[in-house]
């Protein structure tokens, strides 16, 4: 067990580390949470350093340290005010005799307004004889850190005098909606009835707008004020000003338009109440798209429902799913399909849909090529199914080819459309003519889009721009380093290429004789890439390797 003596030296070490003569306190240590410390300070009078201690630490330490008090020069305001602004629970340790000091206690609520709700001050100053009280409150009422930590009910829970004296002091809510909106609710009704009043509490929170009588609503500008406050105790549908402005709105769809304009939060409302007006619907699904849903389930109301489909489409393509029998519309569906985001069931398309271009392009591209298969035979030699097919080069089988594309081989614009829109890293040279696979624009665009060289003709292969063309674009987890001419990895000039352009494209290689040239290796050092097992036993003695590695905090191998 530790001695008394023993805890005795470690706190005076404590007390004796200062920093910029300042205690440095740490939350671990123990000793601060302890009686003992406490009488120790005292009995070395060591005041100061105690005052460092509770100004510096956490609200658990600073309690039981000032359950200590009397140790303390507790008649110190300067210090007891420091110490109120950040731990109003240290209030009850301040003597009587300050309690009893209005002034000292008018101070306290400077420095920290959560103690206007304290039951000592409520009970001496505020629930007192109606005079004190009064004086007191009206003094309170005019620090900014008091009007702060206000709320309705404690305002609604003062004495009738001072009460009636607030609620309709107009100066006092002038000053006050700008610090602490809410408690504007408390005002009486001749201050809600004043629009400049109002317009000021509105400024800061739409809420208020509430309490505007319709006369007031009739201003416009109070209500596109509401529209520019985002503050708001409340979120979504009864948070929107049109919500709130609705018994002027409904009968003005022009006043509700510009609302939903201007005020976002309102298209809940807008679906709500005005959904047999188009202009505010059109307006509604320009901004919140995902609303469709609830506009579809009245398609009778709207002559042109096709038009709002379409430009919920615009907005977000994703939502085409929600959009019921209008997916199976001619035009929603290709705009749909060109956007990629369809979702559709093979059961509800008729023979008549299977049979057109523009549902059978879209089909093969954009949801499944197994569509392919269920079209119609002239359409599955049709030019443009057949490249909305080229997407999914997987699929394509020799015998595809030789029955559907024997006329296409040779057409280099289709294979070069084809090319840009393919999705994975299939090479299209495979279904090009012989001529066309010795074509450079067509073998330049494909290998963007291919892992390997394999298609690429032989005395091509060692050809400069189409390797590094390759190199830039190759996926290096699907690279083939078979594909690879051997003629360029013997040239230390394409290599050094070769790692400034994808330097980790270098480890596929990892027994090539490359890795025996030391500018290689004090390259890819450089460039941070360098595996220790690859380099031969001569470099690893080399003292310009070693001293590279270490550059780059790497440590030199070992014996």
């Amino acid at each position: 067990m530790t001695s008394f003596n023993d805890v005795e030296d470690q706190v005076v070490i404590y007390l004796d580390h200062q920093k910029d003569g300042k205690i440095i306190y740490s939350e671990t240590n123990s000793l601060l949470k302890t009686k003992l410390l406490a009488e120790l300070v005292q009995k070395r009078n060591h005041i100061q350093d105690l005052k460092e201690c509770v100004n510096s630490g956490d609200n658990s330490v600073r309690m039981i340290l000032l359950s200590h008090f009397p140790i303390i020069d507790n008649h110190d305001q300067t210090y007891l005010l420091n110490i109120l602004e950040t731990f109003k629970e240290a209030f009850k340790f301040v003597p009587q005799s300050l309690k009893n000091d209005r002034n000292f206690v008018l101070k306290c609520l400077e420095v920290n307004g959560e103690l206007f709700k304290e039951y000592e001050i409520l009970a001496n100053y505020v629930y007192t004889d109606e005079r004190t009280g009064f004086s007191f409150i009206r003094k309170a009422f005019q620090l900014e850190s008091v009007v702060k930590q206000l709320d309705p009910k404690t305002i609604l829970s003062l004495p009738y005098s001072p009460l009636q004296y607030i609620i309709s002091n107009r100066e006092f809510f002038m000053k006050a909606v700008s610090i602490n909106p809410t408690i504007f609710s408390c005002a009486c009704r001749t201050l809600k009835a004043d629009d400049e009043l109002l317009f000021e509490a509105v400024k800061y929170n739409r809420q208020h707008l509430k309490f505007a009588s319709l006369k007031q609503l009739e201003n416009r500008n109070l209500i596109f004020r509401a529209c520019e406050t985002k503050e708001s105790s409340k979120i979504g549908y009864w948070s929107s000003v049109l919500t709130i402005a609705l018994p002027l709105a409904k009968y003005n769809p022009e006043l509700a338009l510009e609302i939903v304009e201007k005020d976002h939060e309102s298209v809940a409302c807008a679906i709500k109440h005005f959904k047999n007006h188009e202009k505010i619907i059109m307006k509604v699904i320009e901004i919140a798209p995902y609303l469709i849903f609830k506009v579809i389930k009245r398609q009778e109301w709207f002559p042109n429902m096709k038009e709002i489909c379409l430009l919920a489409l615009k907005k977000d393509p994703l939502i085409y799913k929600y959009l019921g029998r209008f997916r199976y519309d001619r035009d929603i569906f290709k705009f749909a399909s060109d956007c990629g985001h369809i979702s559709i069931s093979y059961l509800y398309l008729s023979p008549e849909m299977l049979g057109d271009k523009v549902f059978a392009v879209g089909l093969v591209r954009s949801v499944s090529p197994l569509y392919f298969e269920r079209l119609d035979e002239n359409l599955k030699r049709d030019r443009d199914v057949i490249l909305a097919l080229a997407a999914h080069l997987q699929v394509l089988q020799q015998e595809f080819k030789e029955k559907y594309l024997p006329n296409l081989e040779n057409d280099k614009e289709f294979l070069l459309e084809a090319v840009r829109r393919k999705r994975n890293g299939f090479s299209i040279l495979s279904f090009a003519s012989d001529e066309l696979k010795q074509d450079r624009e067509l073998i330049l665009s494909d290998i963007r889009k291919c892992n390997n060289l394999n298609l690429v003709p032989i005395h091509l292969r060692s050809d400069r721009e189409i390797v590094e063309t390759f190199i830039k674009n190759v996926n290096l987890f699907l690279f083939d380093p078979s594909s690879f001419p051997d003629s360029l990895l013997e040239d230390s000039e394409f290599v050094w290429r070769m790692i400034d352009l994808r330097p980790n494209l270098i480890k596929k290689f990892p027994n090539h004789e490359f890795f025996k040239e030391k500018k290689i290796i004090l390259k890819m050092i450089s460039k941070n890439i360098l595996c220790n097992e690859i380099i031969s036993n001569e470099l690893r003695e080399d003292r310009d390797i070693k001293l590279a590695l270490i550059k780059i905090g790497n440590y030199p191998f070992k014996e």
